[in-house]
Parts: C-alpha cells; sequence; structure tokens
C-alpha cells in the first residue's frame, strides 16, 4: 500500500525556471530563422552609429551590434526605437524582424518592436572585440 503525505521542506526538491518570454539567442537567429521571421531577443547594444537618414521615405535609422552570450548580429533600430536605446545597455527587444543583405543575416526593429531595457546581467567576457 502506498502512503500519500505533505513532506517536510527538507523531503523534497525541484528545479524552478521562469519562461523567458520566447526569446531566441542570436546563434539561433543567425542558424536557424529565415529573413522576415519574427524575434524576442535579449543582448547588449554596442558600437552604435551616429543617426541616419534611409529608405524610401527617408526615416531615421541607427546602426549598431547586438550581442548576446551566444553570438553578434547586426542590429537596424528605426525611428521609433532610437530614443529608447543607447549604447551599452541591455535590452529585450520584441518583434524584431530578421533580415538578410549581403549574404549576412541582421535585425531590424519593425512598427511593432518594443525596446526594454533590461537588468539581466549579459554578454560578460565573450572574447569580442568592439
Amino acid at each position: 500500500m502506498t502512503s500519500v503525505a505533505v513532506p517536510n521542506q527538507t523531503e523534497y526538491s525541484f528545479q524552478y525556471t521562469e519562461q523567458e518570454d520566447n526569446i531566441t539567442f542570436i546563434s539561433t537567429v543567425i542558424r536557424g530563422h529565415d529573413p522576415l521571421d519574427i524575434v524576442n531577443v535579449r543582448g547588449k547594444v554596442v558600437k552604435l552609429l551616429p543617426e541616419i537618414t534611409a529608405g524610401r521615405i527617408t526615416k531615421g535609422l541607427r546602426k549598431g551590434a547586438f550581442v548576446d552570450s551566444t553570438g553578434v548580429i547586426l542590429l537596424h533600430l528605426w525611428e521609433q526605437n532610437i530614443a529608447e536605446v543607447e549604447d551599452g545597455n541591455v535590452y529585450t527587444i520584441t518583434s524584431a524582424r530578421v533580415g538578410i543583405w549581403n549574404g549576412h543575416k541582421y535585425l531590424r526593429t519593425t512598427r511593432q518592436s518594443v525596446s526594454h531595457y533590461s537588468l539581466f546581467r549579459c554578454c560578460g567576457s565573450l572574447g569580442y572585440s568592439f
């Protein structure tokens, strides 16, 4: 016969991990996503260049690199997201679109993209020289 009882605190253990809002690693974006896919990413924005105007209807554009613990990818920030992002900070960017140019993938913000400053630690010593 099996006896069921409530265990004491020291009699059980479990591992709890919180869902990460479908965060995609940069390495997965580069190797596993197609152009036009929408992804949510978390990483550090580095090497932001000055804002320029680009596109058919001349919108503001700012380019930089986006780094997480698995890789680095070019990031295009369009008008509505430029003011939300500062160089050297960690962000969660939702609804970023994967693009490809000259054989290299990049991420670009969309009208639905939201950039959240993140308190998460990211990208300790990755060996990337920026």
